[in-house]
């Protein structure tokens, strides 16, 4: 084992609640790492679980001294990721999400690419897995590896060769990436991560996309996990905007638009029964939606079509009745709206 004091070459941050299931199957895949150019360090950031997940890490890290247990009272990612950072040792940082895992060589690609100045933050292809074999949890793992479900986003389709992109999923960035541009904002429960990368972009750093690195990722295991998931980011999305001075997308606003299209339509047919078009296309559309996902993975039953459809439309109304949520916080209260959003426990919950 190398000596954990000298030549760390990057410390990955893990932000941790009730991860008791995937947690030490992450810290496995990342201590396997070979080909670093230097050692690696392990800092768990655990926020207040009450399922062991701090007992499996302190247990590893007694075993293990590149491993380290610290405290998140708060709970929440951005918190996390700053106490990491600020407890950092290594050379380069790196975020991954506890229920991930990562290849023997992807964190030696990812620091190879820094120190050669090919990149100031690095980063693969997530590739995500379902959380068991049920009808519902392979519909909401249909929902999350759909393009049209989840968006086409490069770090989800991956590329042809590397590639330099507007947003990076457990990246590893210079130091001086924080150094120049601030730590990440500890008001926001969902979407640090964006506005991060926005910053970043504005200070004109270079993101980078390795395509043949893959991050195993695991979904949500439920239809209901997937809703609140999905409303509590797009709740969070308008803020993000806000804060980092920009419209980080357009196809943000696809969800919202389709449910004012349908509730438009559902009211304009009472006047006009030929306006019942709209939400009658729509329906169909989640209905091919569901065969799509059916024939996709074999399960050719009604009901698991039904599990599909629930999913997809899930996912979708979650994030547009989120999205709209969050304009309303930014209208009425501006720049105090992620203040006034992380008081209320649907926009809290998963992540706490």
């Amino acid at each position: 084992m190398p000596d954990p004091t000298t030549a760390i070459a990057v410390t990955v941050i893990i932000p941790a609640r009730n991860e008791q299931a995937h947690i030490a199957q992450t810290l496995t895949s990342i201590l396997a790492s070979q080909g670093v150019a230097g050692s690696v360090e392990i800092i768990v950031a655990d926020g207040n679980s009450t399922d062991g997940t701090a007992e499996i890490v302190a247990s590893v890290a007694r075993n293990d001294a590149r491993v380290r247990l610290v405290a998140n009272p708060e709970g929440y990612a951005a918190h996390a990721f700053n106490l990491g950072i600020r407890a950092a040792r290594g050379r380069h940082v790196m975020i991954m999400s506890a229920h991930a895992t990562l290849s023997s060589d992807h964190l030696a690609h990812c620091v190879n690419a820094l120190d050669e100045d090919r990149a100031d933050i690095v980063g693969g292809v997530i590739d995500t897995v379902a959380s068991g074999s049920s009808d519902e949890a392979i519909a909401v793992w249909c929902v999350m590896t759909s393009a049209f479900g989840f968006g086409p986003s490069h770090f989800r389709t991956g590329a042809s060769q590397p590639l330099l992109v507007d947003t990076i999923v457990a990246g590893m960035m210079r130091r001086q990436v924080v150094d120049d541009i601030g730590y990440f904002d500890e008001e926001l429960v969902r979407g640090q991560d964006d506005e991060f990368n926005a910053r970043a972009r504005a200070a004109h750093k270079r993101l980078l996309l390795l395509p043949h690195l893959r991050i195993n990722y695991a979904a949500r295991a439920t239809i209901a996990q997937l809703f609140w998931m999905c409303f509590q980011y797009g709740a969070y999305k308008p803020v993000s905007n806000l804060k980092a001075g920009t419209l980080i997308n357009l196809r943000q606003f696809a969800p919202l638009a389709m449910i004012a299209l349908f509730a438009s339509g559902v009211m304009a047919g009472a006047a006009t029964p030929l306006a019942l078009i709209i939400p009658g296309a729509i329906l169909v559309g989640y209905a091919v939606l569901s065969v799509v996902a059916a024939w996709r993975v074999s399960r050719l039953r009604p009901i698991f079509a039904a599990h599909a459809f629930a999913a997809f439309s899930g996912a979708h109304i979650g994030y547009g009745l989120g999205y709209l949520t969050g304009l309303i916080a930014v209208f009425r209260y501006g720049a105090a709206a992620a203040r006034k959003l992380s008081i209320s426990p649907a926009l809290t919950t998963l992540t706490r």
